[in-house]
């Protein structure tokens, strides 16, 4: 029994991951198209959060409570999902959306620094992504596992997607604190060298 739940949440997972793929690729695409066309409109807020990123401004503390509220906002409107019949439609879309947004995102800074633009992407997601991306992964593949409607399921299923949702909960706690705290750090650093 064991290996077939693990057999099938590694399929879930490659799925999950080749949805990200498919936007990711789309979110590459349109950056290329849209790049000669973008008037340099996102350079200007590109050189405001760098600036600001290198004069040590933004308080860590209003940086956590942001983060807090924007993190928490998006497991608590995933964990709802789960409860509604949309809840694998859902899960499939966000994962292409977060994939159109790193591929636009990562294909514009490259555009527009190069080499350093890529290292200044990479460089983006540490520390945090550590710790969001096995959360955000658990938390997608147990809803699309489950097909939504949770609280029609057997009271066992039930106390283990609250188990899991408590566990990414922790996890995006965890992930919280280092962008606030960790990650404006190590953005200082990586401006400074790369």
């Amino acid at each position: 029994m064991k290996k077939i739940w693990e057999r099938e949440m590694w399929m879930v997972l490659g799925f999950l991951a080749g949805c990200f793929a498919l936007g990711l690729l789309g979110g590459i695409l349109f950056a290329n198209l849209a790049y000669p066309w973008r008037n340099g409109q996102n350079q200007m807020l590109e050189l405001y959060a760098l600036t600001q990123i290198k004069k040590k401004k933004g308080k860590s503390t209003e940086y956590f409570w942001y983060l807090l509220e924007n993190r928490m906002f998006a497991v608590a409107f995933f964990l709802l999902t789960g409860l509604t019949g949309a809840a694998r439609f859902i899960v499939v879309v966000a994962a292409a959306w977060m994939g159109f947004l790193a591929g636009a995102a990562g294909s514009l800074l490259i555009l527009e620094q190069g080499i350093r633009g890529f290292w200044t992407f990479a460089g983006s997601l540490f520390p945090q992504m550590i710790v969001y991306f096995p959360a955000v992964a658990l938390l997608m593949t147990k809803i699309y596992k489950e097909r939504g409607n949770i609280w029609k399921k057997p009271v066992k299923v039930i106390k283990i997607y609250l188990l899991t949702g408590t566990a990414v909960i922790f996890l995006c706690l965890a992930g919280v604190v280092l962008e606030a705290y960790v990650h404006p750090v190590w953005m200082r650093w990586l401006l400074e060298h790369v």
